[in-house]
């Protein structure tokens, strides 16, 4: 098996029982595998299942992705969800589902929901250069970031199906 194959086995044995570990007593356990329509090699997470697309481009272009999947760019509720985000990024920077590219400063998810909880690094959101797109950073705290950021390696995607 190579290192790839053998660090995705390590990652998704940790996700799962980070995922395991998250549910009330008596609630069943994750699926074994995700629905018709996810991606084989989903993570499931709080009933949600999540992939990491290494695909460089713009926002617009990863969002349109997910949708084209059967999904959306991955939403981020709480701070269970945030931890769970972090450790499937793998300090890569990564597209996430929200924007305030309408209104300036108010912050939606791709769902229309506005944003509650938040997680961003000191001094962002800036709006510098009309950032206007959230971008989680290697470090797993947000940033505002352009359209066409040159850093961003992919986007994470999430599908609600159980």
């Amino acid at each position: 098996m190579s290192t790839r194959a053998r660090w995705i086995e390590h990652v998704s044995s940790l996700l799962i029982l980070f995922d395991l570990s998250v549910l009330a007593p008596g609630q069943n356990s994750a699926p074994a595998k995700p629905p018709v329509g996810i991606p084989g090699d989903a993570i499931h997470f709080k009933g949600k299942w999540y992939r990491v697309y290494k695909e460089k481009g713009g926002w617009k272009r990863a969002k349109e992705r997910c949708v084209i999947a059967g999904g959306q760019l991955a939403l981020v509720p709480d701070s269970a969800t945030q931890a769970f985000i972090k450790e499937l990024a793998a300090e890569l920077p990564l597209w996430l589902g929200a924007t305030d590219e309408k209104t300036e400063g108010v912050w939606l998810w791709t769902n229309g929901s506005r944003m509650i909880y938040d997680a961003w690094e000191p001094g962002q959101p800036n709006n510098a250069l009309r950032e206007n797109y959230l971008l989680l950073a290697r470090n797993g705290l947000w940033q505002d970031a352009n359209e066409g950021e040159p850093s961003v390696f992919g986007f994470i995607c999430e599908w609600n199906r159980k």
